[in-house]
């Protein structure tokens, strides 16, 4: 239903928002994430939907609100960080909104914290969720399909600075240019976002590009041109959760022999990844200097 009201934002008199409505309904993640798998991903990408309807409306403190409740829910929230930072930067939402994330995740600390769980422990967790693995991909379809797991101690920690530079080039992108924040650069930069973090830092499940095959069906809705986005997206999420789900329906030796299979074709869905990422980033840059070329002669 959320996908449903960002896409009635453009369309508001079709039939178009209905027909989005039903796509995600449908996408295979979705389905396997939540109905077969019984994961709750779908609960905290829901309320980062929300938040970018509330943003895309003009409701920055429940946007962040909303955010918040994400956050509390699932660390995987933090991958659409980077638009609240650039709008920030673009002051389009004050500093003290900020406050809220905090604010609301303490809140629902509460319940936990009242039936016995220690204060530290709920103020940590995140942090020592984060050391649970000392692999640099779970079946992840990102850049670390191309390298093995053996290297992680050397590839760790530049691999968290790279992505922070990645969202610190982006953010200063739009700090130097004069590009004005609307619906669609909302759309565009929250796709961006939640399509490089987890494709570059390291320690990622095959379930962390939920988010994106939620917002690139918003993407493709928005701009057609981009309908293979949500299919190379979705495919490529859809191909890392095979081997968890199998893994205890067939003995061990199918389970390496198919294994094998499925981390090669993860390697090749890496660089389409890759692709898409780069193709979306190129385009805007081109669309955004074409919008600033028009202004200028129109101002002129």
């Amino acid at each position: 239903f959320l996908l449903f009201l960002i896409v009635r934002l453009k369309y508001r008199d079709s039939i178009i928002p209905v027909y989005a409505f039903m796509t995600v309904l449908i996408a295979p993640t979705v389905f396997v994430n939540s109905a077969l798998w019984g994961q709750c991903d779908v609960i905290f990408t829901s309320f980062l939907l929300l938040s970018i309807y509330c943003l895309m409306t003009n409701k920055s403190e429940l946007a962040f609100l909303c955010y918040g409740i994400s956050f509390s829910l699932k660390i995987q929230a933090i991958f659409l960080f980077p638009l609240f930072l650039i709008l920030l930067i673009k002051r389009k939402v004050k500093f003290l909104y900020f406050f809220i994330i905090p604010i609301v995740y303490f809140i629902s600390i509460i319940p936990s914290y009242l039936a016995g769980r220690p204060l530290e422990d709920l103020l940590l967790i995140y942090l020592k969720q984060a050391g649970s693995y000392n692999k640099l991909t779970l079946n992840a379809p990102n850049i670390y399909q191309m390298v093995s797991n053996d290297y992680f101690d050397l590839l760790y920690i530049p691999g968290i600075i790279f992505s922070l530079l990645i969202i610190g080039a982006m953010s200063f992108y739009f700090y130097k240019s004069k590009i004005e924040i609307d619906n669609e650069v909302i759309i565009i930069i929250s796709i961006l976002s939640v399509l490089i973090l987890p494709y570059f830092l390291p320690k990622m499940h095959e379930r962390y590009f939920f988010a994106a095959d939620v917002l690139s069906i918003v993407l493709a809705y928005y701009w057609p041109k981009y309908v293979f986005v949500p299919i190379v997206v979705g495919l490529s999420s859809l191909t890392g959760y095979i081997p968890e789900l199998i893994r205890n329906e067939i003995n061990n030796q199918e389970y390496k022999e198919i294994l094998n299979r499925i981390l090669f074709v993860l390697k090749i869905e890496s660089i389409e990844l890759l692709t898409v990422i780069i193709k979306l980033s190129v385009d805007f840059v081109k669309n955004a200097k074409r919008k600033a070329n028009i202004h200028f002669i129109a101002k002129s």
